[in-house]
Order: structure tokens, then C-alpha cells, then sequence
């Protein structure tokens, strides 16, 4: 997980590029199927705690039952992402967004690990503009002062939950750093997820995924629609190397940047002074 155009398609692909790791197309299965009825259920029990509500599910269900219930339902939509898993294996669900859902995910799946790729804002930025203006236009926003905002909650939301998670459990690296040394971060992040590889697997797989199109199988509603395979959308990759925002942004696009997000950028590493 990560914000959305920090890397995490191409973190995807290659931490699926071994043979005991499966993977699939996003799914939202937390963002927008499971987390928000848990997250409800919270603060439907903290209002009538506070203000005495006497409204909700709360009325019908204790906290067991409830949780017996989401659990279930989790688990059911689950399925035909982790059905099918031999010994060993191990499903990446890949949904940039679940980072605002951590605390809900974490709970339901005590067990899961995470892994947060994070990327400068400034080329982050830059790509959201990007995309806005192209295939992301539904999604994507087209003010920098917006795009800079997703950047920073996302990204504050993540490294919210790695305090409570420990490195156990949650793993963080940079975009930077993995365009720099992909093989050495490859390796890492399979061995955090259980999978032990060779030097030479990670270097196999770090030549094998580049910046070409790339397709998942899908299957449901979504196959009779559109057919089996989810193809990357054209123009989704832009440019990979680090630094492009100093000839991608405009100075007015650089100083939104600046304002929104250079204190949680200072956070992470990235240090930026004004003026650019």
C-alpha cells in the first residue's frame, strides 16, 4: 500500500514475481467492503457511550456477534483471493488506499503484514497531475494543492499504524531507494513476507518487470463485462526515475507542494527548503 503513483504496482509485480507468491488486480475489499462497517460499529458504540445513543446495530448485537459476523463476511469475500493458496504461498492484495484503513485491517487480520512503499511527494505529485489529465480523470486530483494532500494522508496514516505494528509486521521503504538497489530491497521484502529466494531470483525478477504493459487475470462480473484479463491502462507508466518533478512541475505546482506537504516530507527524509 501506498499513495497512489508512489511505486506500488511496480513493488507488486516484483514481489509477485515468485513462484510461491500469487497476486490479482485491486480489489477495495477493505476500503470499501469490510473496514468502514467496523469502523461504523466503533463509533456507533463510542456515541452511546458518550451521548447515551440508544440507536444502531448496537441495539441487536453484542461485540461478539458482531465481529463473528464481519469476520465471516471478511472471509467470504476473501476467498477467491486466498481459496486456492498451497502451503507456503502467499497472497499480495495490492489496494493503495487500504493504507487509511490500517487500524480496521490490523484487527480483522491480526496476522497480516504490511508493506508501505513511499515516494518523494514532488514526483508523486507530479504523476497524480499527470494522470489526472488522462486515464486517473475520475479519480486523480488535478490541483497540486490536492494531489499533495492525498500524499500526505496517506503517508501519515500509514506510518500512524507502524508504530502500533512494529517492523515485525509492518515493513517501509522508499521508492528512491528501491530504484537504486532493487535486488537488495527485493530480497528483504520477500524474506518479511516468509519467502526465502536466491540473489539470483531477485535479479531475474528486477530484469523480467519494467515499465511495459502488464496484465492480471480476473474472474466475476467483471470477466463477462470485459473479459479474463485486467490490462494496465495506457500511458499508466511515466517516467521512473527520481527526480523528474524539477522539469515536471511548475513553480506555482512546486510551491502547493511545499505548503501541504514539506512537514511530513521532513518526516520521511525528503528535506526541502524554500525557496526550490
Amino acid at each position: 500500500m501506498g499513495c497512489p503513483r508512489s511505486g506500488t504496482t511496480w513493488l507488486q509485480r516484483l514481489v509477485s514475481h515468485h513462484r510461491d507468491v500469487r497476486t490479482g488486480t485491486e480489489s477495495y475489499v477493505f476500503s470499501t467492503f469490510v473496514s468502514p462497517q467496523l469502523r461504523a460499529w466503533r463509533r456507533g458504540i463510542r456515541n452511546a457511550r458518550i451521548v447515551s445513543a440508544r440507536t444502531g446495530l448496537g441495539a441487536y448485537l453484542t461485540e461478539e456477534e458482531f465481529q463473528s459476523i464481519l469476520h465471516r463476511y471478511m472471509m467470504d469475500l476473501l476467498r477467491p483471493l486466498i481459496g486456492n493458496l498451497a502451503p507456503g504461498e502467499v497472497f499480495v492484495e495490492k489496494t493503495p488506499n487500504h493504507a487509511l484503513w490500517l487500524p480496521e485491517i490490523v484487527e480483522l487480520l491480526p496476522r497480516c503484514r504490511i508493506i508501505h512503499i513511499v515516494r518523494d511527494a514532488r514526483d508523486t505529485v507530479a504523476s497524480i497531475l499527470a494522470t489526472s489529465k488522462s486515464w486517473g480523470g475520475d479519480w486523480a486530483p488535478a490541483h497540486p494543492r490536492e494531489a499533495a494532500r492525498m500524499w500526505v494522508k496517506h503517508v501519515r496514516a500509514a506510518r500512524q499504524a507502524a508504530g502500533q505494528l512494529g517492523k515485525a509486521r509492518f515493513y517501509e521503504l522508499k521508492y528512491e531507494n528501491l530504484f537504486a538497489r532493487p535486488v537488495e530491497l527485493l530480497l528483504e521484502a520477500w524474506r518479511f513476507v516468509g519467502i526465502e529466494a536466491s540473489e539470483q531470483e531477485a535479479t531475474n525478477a528486477v530484469r523480467s518487470v519494467g515499465t511495459d504493459e502488464f496484465e492480471f487475470p480476473i474472474g466475476g462480473e467483471l470477466a463477462l463485462i470485459s473479459g479474463p484479463v485486467a490490462r494496465s491502462p495506457r500511458g499508466f507508466f511515466r517516467k521512473s526515475s527520481p527526480g523528474g518533478w524539477k522539469e515536471d512541475l511548475s513553480l506555482v505546482e512546486k510551491f502547493w507542494v511545499w505548503r501541504v506537504a514539506r512537514k511530513t516530507m521532513s518526516d520521511v527524509g525528503y528535506l526541502w527548503s524554500f525557496p526550490f
